[in-house]
């Protein structure tokens, strides 16, 4: 198992492969996040249960079993189609606490030979 600290969660997740994005996916996924945590902010929830319903908003999405596109693993496009595979849940969620002022840490590990990617709050 691998703890991937902030810095490199940023360069290797959210900018793999040079990839580009549009504006109109930067202002709706912002639009999105800040919505969501609006919305978890008016409940006047513990911590942990700000944690959990941020959970329950990303788990909603699809899971990409077939199409393992880099699509599937960008948050951008995660919050635009809400489908993703386990590295665009995993970034999702901890873009979204981050933005809460959580802590989060990303963790890769392998099941067999095939990689997975999971978070600690």
């Amino acid at each position: 198992m691998r703890i991937i600290t902030e810095e490199t969660y940023y360069f290797n997740h959210l900018f793999q492969m040079n990839r580009k994005t549009t504006n109109d996916k930067l202002e709706n996924m912002n639009k999105v996040i800040n919505d969501l945590i609006e919305e978890v902010r008016s409940k006047n929830l513990s911590p942990i249960e700000q944690v959990m319903n941020v959970y329950d908003f990303v788990k909603s999405f699809e899971f990409s079993q077939n199409d393992t596109s880099i699509e599937r693993r960008q948050v951008d496009c995660v919050l635009m189609e809400r489908k993703a595979v386990c590295a665009g849940f995993s970034d999702t969620f901890n873009e979204i606490l981050r933005r809460m002022g959580f802590k989060t840490v990303t963790l890769e590990s392998y099941v067999g030979n095939i990689p997975h990617v999971n978070t600690l709050v």
